[in-house]
C-alpha cells in the first residue's frame, strides 16, 4: 500500500517547505523562527537555506505546476505561515488538492508504486472529498 499522500509527504511539502523558508530568510527572519513557521527543525531549515531554490522549484514543476503558480503558492503560503498556523495548513492542503487532483502528483506516484499503471486514485480521492464536501453544505 503506497497512497498517494507518500507523494505529498516525501516530494511535495519539503520542496513547498523549502521554498517557503528561504522567501522567509529573504525578509530577514531568523532561522528558528522560521523553523516554527514551516514545522521543520533550525536544522532542516539551514539545509534547505544552504540549497539553492532551483532544486525546489524543479521538484514541484515534477507537479505539473508552473513557476509563476510555484511563485504564488510560495507567495501565500509565506503569508499564511506568519498569521496562523492552521491557516498555513489549511492552504497547504488546498493546493496539495487542487495539484493531485489536477494528476499532478501521478507520474511520482507511480514511480514509488509499480503496479499503477492505469491509476487515476489521486484524482478520484481529491474530486470525491470535495464533491463530498459540497454535498454537505
Amino acid at each position: 500500500m503506497r497512497p498517494p499522500c507518500e507523494v505529498m509527504v516525501k516530494k511535495f511539502l519539503p520542496a513547498v517547505r523549502a521554498l517557503v523558508a528561504h522567501a522567509l530568510k529573504e525578509e530577514g527572519l531568523e532561522q528558528e523562527k522560521i523553523a516554527r513557521m514551516v514545522g521543520v527543525t533550525q536544522a532542516m531549515v539551514s539545509y534547505y537555506l544552504a540549497k539553492k531554490k532551483d532544486g525546489f522549484i524543479t521538484s514541484l514543476a515534477r507537479f505539473g505546476l508552473s513557476e509563476e503558480e510555484i511563485s504564488s503558492m510560495v507567495s501565500e503560503l509565506k503569508g499564511a505561515a506568519k498569521a496562523s498556523e492552521v491557516y498555513a495548513t489549511e492552504l497547504l492542503y488546498s493546493y496539495w488538492r487542487t495539484t493531485a487532483s489536477s494528476g499532478g502528483a501521478c507520474e511520482l506516484h507511480r514511480a514509488i508504486s509499480g503496479d499503477l499503471t492505469n491509476c487515476d486514485l489521486c484524482m478520484r480521492v481529491m474530486v470525491n472529498r470535495e464533491t463530498e464536501k459540497e454535498r454537505r453544505k
